[in-house]
């Protein structure tokens, strides 16, 4: 077994399958994957590659990292409106801005960031120019269709196509079922790991290296999915991580704004018991001196002068009543 399991994944060991990314984010679905999207460029050497829904840049970032090491004259361009999608959310500006710097500081030399929707930007290429698509945006059956079914004019007779959450199969995702329609259609490989990969080799014709890859056996297959799911464990750990940091932390800030709410709200009682203790203390005093005027009224000699007039009226308005 471990003989053969070395004759499968010998071809496969390449120096930089193992390179730490450049870029991880606090989204970890599609960072086990990273080890191969290193090993695909390098097999594939595509001159231009295009990704279709690049959200923090994880898997575009790979892609272009190993442009760089190994020198190579692949033009790279990220599509994406950077405003989030039913699948991703809905986010700020803050997400596009720390990509396009880094992408700046790292990959200007070849890399493109194209702000716009996928069927506008497709206008950009021309037909037969891409080597290798990556399907990434909404995931409903209908839009990654649609995806697919704009792009292809534009992909190259030895490209491949990447479609990411193969695996998912609950809410409205619909990956799932356009690869069930493809697969049997081309020569196709599956990763099961990170949400699913489904590897699609779309051109007539396809290098040499990639058509071998894209036709192993299913036993063969098992070594592959188990080389690159274990490579990928250490990036989308260090995903996690950041994600559970991230949870962490808003966790904390609103435990801390729910204690700076009670502490207000504390604050407010003491003063609204202060205040309440101020006014019965100060009603208190107004009745003892009203008391006081009453006790001096009474032993006043103008009180008890006008005690007969006080008998005469009270017996008056006996008589009126009777």
């Amino acid at each position: 077994m471990q003989g053969e399991f070395e004759k499968v994944i010998g071809s496969l060991i390449r120096e930089h399958v193992f390179a730490k990314p450049l870029r991880l984010s606090d989204v970890p679905s599609w960072q086990g994957h990273i080890p191969f999207a290193y090993f695909l460029v390098s097999l594939l050497k595509p001159h231009t590659l295009v990704e279709l829904g690049t959200h923090k840049g994880d898997s575009y970032s790979a892609f272009c990292q190993t442009v760089q090491t190994l020198g190579m004259q692949t033009r790279c361009f990220a599509v994406d409106t950077w405003q989030g999608d039913d699948h991703a959310g809905q986010y700020s500006d803050e997400i596009y801005n720390s990509l396009s710097q880094f992408n700046s500081e790292n990959f200007s030399d070849f890399s493109t960031l194209l702000r716009a929707r996928f069927e506008d930007a497709v206008e950009k290429f021309d037909d037969n120019s891409i080597d290798l698509l990556h399907i990434d945006g909404l995931h409903t059956y209908e839009a990654v269709k649609s995806d697919f079914e704009t792009w292809k004019p534009k992909l190259s007779s030895r490209s491949v196509v990447l479609f990411h959450d193969t695996q998912i199969r609950e809410k409205d995702f619909g990956v799932w079922k356009l690869w069930d329609e493809l697969s049997p259609k081309y020569p196709t490989q599956e990763f099961t790991h990170s949400n699913g990969l489904g590897i699609l080799g779309y051109g007539a014709s396809l290098d040499e290296d990639v058509k071998n890859f894209l036709t192993k056996d299913a036993h063969s297959w098992t070594f592959i999915q188990s080389f690159f799911e274990r490579l990928g464990t250490a990036c989308s750990a260090t995903g996690m991580t950041l994600r559970l940091e991230g949870d962490l932390g808003r966790a904390q800030n609103e435990h801390e704004h729910l204690l700076g709410v009670i502490r207000d709200q504390n604050a407010d009682n003491r003063r609204e018991q202060d205040h309440l203790k101020s006014v019965i203390l100060e009603i208190k005093s107004l009745l003892e001196d009203e008391q006081q005027n009453v006790e001096r009224l009474l032993q006043s000699t103008s009180w008890k002068i006008t005690r007969p007039l006080r008998a005469l009226a009270q017996a008056l308005r006996g008589t009126r009543s009777s």
